[in-house]
């Protein structure tokens, strides 16, 4: 009696999963990657461009952040933040991002349950990370010096100085320095570097690109 039952509960179990699997593959009934190589938002002005050609993604954040991730065609997923999503079907013209899996990190960036609705097709410059290279200095004086060469930077302030890493992971998230916290490139152009950061070294500063006195880009050599 007690086998039947175990036997019986195992079947019903195995049924429920298999019922919640078809459901998840109807979702996507159809799904076509073809039909999703455009732009995307959201409702707060964020743009996602899923090119399947290049099993890649670019992203970008309401505040300028850009960053290129991977889109796994097949499966019909993206990688951001390291984080694996289902991109899911939600009508014609919307997808909405889940959550594959569950993650501890209080520093993740997640984008669970966000919906994208297409648009017409918009450009999403990426920056080109050689407008890095050089020395900057900020309003307050803070003065950061990159080398991409090595992808290596140091930076001196009132309070001191450190030295630390660029990065970028290729998880959607763009461009980072990295010491004891992140420093995102959330505009970057000849003249003018802006970051997202926690970090007051770095928070709600604009970096202007250090010249000499004749106007000409400064070089430490």
């Amino acid at each position: 009696m007690v086998r039947k039952f175990i036997k019986k509960t195992a079947l019903i179990i195995m049924a429920t999963m298999m019922l919640t699997a078809c459901g998840a593959e109807e979702e996507n009934a159809g799904f076509d990657p073809g039909e999703y190589e455009s732009c995307w938002t959201d409702e707060d002005g964020d743009l996602i461009k899923l090119i399947p050609s290049e099993n890649s993604y670019i992203f970008r954040k309401a505040d300028g952040r850009v960053g290129r991730g991977t889109y796994t065609v097949n499966n019909s997923q993206l990688t951001y933040d390291r984080f694996i999503y289902d991109i899911v079907k939600d009508g014609d013209d919307k997808f909405y991002l889940a959550q594959n899996g569950s993650t501890t990190n209080t520093t993740t960036e997640i984008l669970d349950g966000y919906v994208f609705t297409k648009i017409d097709a918009v450009e999403i410059d990426e920056y080109p990370n050689d407008l890095l290279d050089g020395v900057w200095v900020s309003d307050t004086g803070t003065r950061l010096e990159i080398d991409m060469d090595i992808s290596e930077y140091s930076v001196s302030h009132e309070n001191g100085s450190g030295m630390g890493t660029v990065f970028d992971y290729g998880d959607g998230k763009g461009v980072y320095l990295f010491a004891t916290d992140f420093a995102y490139v959330i505009w970057i152009d000849s003249d003018n570097i802006t970051f997202e950061s926690t970090d007051p070294v770095y928070a709600d500063a604009t970096f202007t690109r250090e010249t000499d006195s004749y106007g000409e880009e400064y070089d430490d050599g």
